[in-house]
């Protein structure tokens, strides 16, 4: 089946446009009369759209998502159907956060931030800068409120998020609280 085409009724055959698949399923998404429900389903559309997920993967996804729960961005990471980076760069764009690399951070943590090492490797989320009454935090999944609550309940501070691959964040939360910090250190 061919994919869907822009047309127009004066418009002679040889000028209809063809449009990607993934085309009426944002489309659809785009023009309903409901905005969609969180920002996971606004972010599975922008990949869509960006063609960085394809619409039968979506499904299989969709499907194994009603069997064993979870986020369904977590899924399609670990099921490899969307890359890190893309992922990382659709949430920051989509969400209007920084996207920026664990690599361009200081040497040391901040001191005094009073998050969990458990905390941060479950969230994917490490601060990484304080200034007075604000904490600046690296996190792959910024689309979760909740998150950014337990780190301004916790510290005491304004959350300012900025968006990191996990991989990145993983490995600094190594770095600093981890076993690769106490082996370089002793």
């Amino acid at each position: 089946m061919l994919p869907p085409a822009l047309t127009h009724p004066g418009w002679p055959a040889t000028l209809a446009i063809p449009l990607p698949r993934h085309w009426p399923a944002f489309m659809n998404a785009v023009l309903s009369e409901t905005p969609p429900a969180s920002a996971d389903e606004r972010i599975v559309i922008a990949l869509l759209a960006r063609g960085k997920l394809k619409e039968a993967d979506l499904i299989r996804a969709r499907r194994l998502q009603e069997q064993d729960g979870g986020s369904l961005l977590t899924l399609l990471g670990r099921l490899g159907l969307v890359s890190e980076r893309d992922h990382a760069e659709v949430c920051a764009s989509e969400l209007g956060l920084p996207l920026r690399s664990a690599r361009d951070v200081p040497a040391l943590p901040p001191e005094a931030t009073a998050l969990g090492v458990q905390f941060m490797k479950q969230f994917h989320i490490v601060p990484v800068a304080t200034y007075g009454d604000a904490v600046d935090v690296l996190l792959a999944d910024p689309q979760d409120p909740c998150v950014l609550d337990a780190v301004r309940l916790a510290t005491a501070r304004d959350v300012r998020p900025a968006v990191a691959l996990r991989s990145e964040i993983d490995e600094l939360i190594e770095r600093w609280h981890g076993q690769g910090r106490s082996a370089m250190e002793g």
